[in-house]
C-alpha cells in the first residue's frame, strides 16, 4: 500500500473516534512486509509460513535489516563509488587556517612577491645563447614587419593548459612584435574547461576526446598530433567551429584507410569538401583567404571515422604564442606520441621557438630518482630537436609546489629539487635554455607568499589569474632583457660593416652582471 493510501486511512479513522484509530495502528503494525517493503499481502499462500517464521527470536542485525521503513520514507539503492576518501573537518580546518590570511598579511605578501619580481637575476636564463635563432628571428620581425609571423609553441601541463599565464606573455609579444594570429589551436573542446582567449570555438556533443590524463578511455592511441589531443567522432552531421581573425588556415586531421569526409565553410559559405581517407600518416588542408575576422565550421558527411587534430589561424607578420598544455602531463607523456606524426607536423609548423614546460606533477610523485627523470627530460629534448632541428629550446622548470602534511602541515613537494636540477642539468647538456621559475619567484616555501597575496590557490599548486599574469610578464621581461642585449651586439656587428660572415655575437657566451648593462636591463622593464 502506498503512503497516500495510509495517510487517509488514518484520517478516516481519526474521524470515526479513538477505537478506530488503535484498530488501524494495529493493523499497521501487523502488515509491515506488505506495505512498507512491497512483499505479498497475509491473503497469499506463503503467509501462514512467513507468520511462523516471523514468529522465531532474530538475532538484532537480522531485526536491524528487517526493520519496516517509516511511512513516506524514500527508497534508495546504495552505489559503491572508488573515490579518494574525503579529508576530515579537522584537517580541512587546519588547512583554512593555515592558509587564511589578514589583509595586513595579503598586503605584506603582495609587497614581498613584488620586491622578488623586482630584483633581476644577473643571467635571467641560463644558456640564454641557445636562443640566438630566436632572437634574430625577432630581430627581423622588428627590421621587416609582415615578413611571416614568428612562431612560438608552448608545451607543458596544466599551468599551461589554463592560457592565462600564456596569454600574458601572448599578448606583451604581440605587443611588441606584432600580432600573427593564434597559431595552432584546439578544435572544440577537448576537454571541460579548455579555452583560448584569443580564438573561439565549439563542438557538437559527438566527438570523442583522445590523448588526456586520466582514464584509459581518455588516452587513446599515439596517433595524437602536434599538441598531443584530438577529437575523433564516426557519425555524420558532427560539426566544430573556429572564431579567428587571419588570412591563412590549416586544418590537421589523421588521414587513415576508409576515413570520412568533412565540408569546411567559411562565413556561411562552402569552400570545400575533404576527403580524410588515405595512407596512415599526416593530414592537412589548407585554405588562403582574405584578412579579417573568419567564422569556420567543419562538418562531417559520412558515417567514417573522421580525427581531427587542431586548427591554424594566422596573419601575414608578427608574433604567435601557442599553448599546447594537457592537465595533469608529465613530460613523459611527449614519449607517447607517434614520432612520425609528430615530426611531420612539427616541421610543418616550423617554430622559431619551442618551450616546454613541465615537472609541477612530477614533483609529487616518488617514483622519480635523479637519474630516471634526467634520462626522460633528456629524451624528450632529443626527439624535440630531432622533430624541428632549427628551433630554439627553452626549458621552464617548475614553479614552487606544496603539499598539506597533517603534523607539518604545507610542505616543499617531496621530489622537486631532483626535478629542477634535472631539467636544469639536461637542457644544459642539449643546448636549450632553462628559465627557473621556482627561484624566480622566491625560492622554497614562496608558494606560502603567493598565496598569501591572492596570487596563488589555496592548494598551493595553481596560481590565480593575477598570478599567471605575473609569471607570464616576468618571463616576458626576462627575455626582453637577453633579447636587448643580443639586439645591441647585433648592431653593433652589423653596422660594423667588417664584412665577417661569423655569426654575431651571442648573448650569455661571457654573461654580463647586472650593473654592467644598467640600461639594457632597465629597457627590457620598460618595453614590456
Amino acid at each position: 500500500m502506498s503512503a497516500c493510501a495510509k495517510a487517509r486511512m488514518v484520517g478516516q479513522a481519526a474521524i470515526f473516534g479513538p477505537g478506530a484509530v488503535l484498530a488501524l495502528v494495529l493493523l499497521l503494525g501487523m502488515a509491515p512486509y506488505a506495505w512498507g517493503q512491497g512483499t505479498p499481502s497475509p491473503k497469499t499462500s506463503t503467509s501462514k509460513s512467513r507468520s511462523a517464521a516471523a514468529r522465531k527470536p532474530l538475532p538484532s542485525a537480522a531485526r536491524k535489516a528487517q526493520a519496516p521503513r517509516s511511512v513516506g520514507a524514500t527508497r534508495r539503492t546504495s552505489t559503491k563509488r572508488t573515490t579518494r576518501a574525503k579529508p576530515s573537518a579537522a584537517t580541512l580546518a587546519a588547512r583554512r587556517r593555515a592558509a587564511a590570511a589578514s589583509a595586513a598579511q595579503r598586503e605584506q605578501a603582495s609587497a614581498a612577491v613584488a620586491e622578488q619580481l623586482g630584483q633581476v637575476p644577473d643571467t635571467p636564463l641560463l644558456q640564454a645563447s641557445a636562443l640566438v635563432p630566436f632572437f634574430e628571428h625577432l630581430y627581423r620581425q622588428e627590421q621587416q614587419p609582415g615578413a611571416g609571423p614568428v612562431r612560438i609553441l608552448h608545451y607543458g601541463d596544466s599551468h599551461t593548459a589554463a592560457d592565462v599565464w600564456t596569454s600574458a606573455i601572448r599578448t606583451a609579444l604581440q605587443a611588441r612584435f606584432g600580432d600573427g594570429g593564434s597559431g595552432f589551436s584546439h578544435p572544440g573542446a577537448p576537454w571541460r574547461g579548455y579555452r583560448r582567449f584569443d580564438v573561439s570555438s565549439k563542438a557538437s556533443p559527438g566527438w570523442q576526446s583522445a590523448g588526456l590524463v586520466g582514464k584509459a578511455s581518455l588516452r587513446g592511441d599515439e596517433f595524437q598530433g602536434l599538441s598531443g589531443v584530438s577529437v575523433s567522432t564516426s557519425r555524420a552531421g558532427q560539426w566544430i567551429t573556429l572564431e579567428a581573425r587571419c588570412s591563412s588556415l590549416e586544418v590537421h586531421y589523421l588521414r587513415q584507410p576508409d576515413g570520412g569526409r568533412f565540408l569546411l565553410y567559411d562565413n556561411d559559405e562552402l569552400i570545400a569538401e575533404h576527403a580524410t581517407s588515405g595512407e596512415l600518416g599526416a593530414g592537412i588542408l589548407q585554405l588562403a583567404t582574405h584578412e579579417g575576422d573568419h567564422h569556420f565550421r567543419i562538418e562531417t558527411v559520412d558515417a567514417a571515422p573522421v580525427r581531427l587534430f587542431g586548427w591554424v589561424a594566422e596573419l601575414p607578420g608578427g608574433v604567435t604564442y601557442e599553448p599546447m598544455g594537457i592537465n595533469g602531463a608529465q613530460m613523459s607523456i611527449v614519449s607517447r606520441w607517434d614520432p612520425g606524426l609528430f615530426q611531420a607536423y612539427l616541421g610543418q609548423r616550423d617554430p622559431a621557438l619551442i618551450v616546454i614546460a613541465y615537472g609541477t606533477n612530477e614533483a609529487g610523485q616518488t617514483v622519480w630518482n635523479y637519474d630516471s627523470y634526467y634520462a626522460e627530460v633528456d629524451r624528450v629534448l632529443k626527439r624535440i630537436r630531432a622533430a624541428s632541428p632549427t628551433a630554439s629550446l627553452l626549458v621552464v622548470g617548475p614553479p614552487d609546489r606544496m603539499w598539506y602534511l597533517r603534523k607539518r602541515g604545507w610542505a616543499k613537494a617531496p621530489r622537486l629539487d631532483l626535478v629542477i636540477q634535472a631539467q636544469r642539468d639536461a637542457a644544459l647538456a642539449n643546448q636549450a635554455a632553462f628559465w627557473d621559475t621556482h627561484s624566480r619567484m622566491g625560492g622554497d616555501g614562496s608558494m606560502r607568499r603567493w598565496v598569501q597575496a591572492g596570487l596563488a590557490g589555496r592548494d598551493h599548486v595553481h596560481f590565480s589569474a593575477d598570478g599567471y599574469r605575473r609569471l607570464g610578464e616576468v618571463l616576458f621581461h626576462d627575455l626582453m632583457v637577453q633579447y636587448n642585449e643580443f639586439k645591441g651586439l647585433r648592431q653593433n656587428w652589423t653596422s660594423a660593416g667588417s664584412g665577417d660572415p661569423s655569426p654575431p655575437p651571442q648573448p650569455g657566451a661571457h654573461e654580463p652582471s647586472a650593473s654592467a648593462h644598467p640600461t639594457t636591463r632597465q629597457e627590457g622593464l620598460k618595453e614590456r
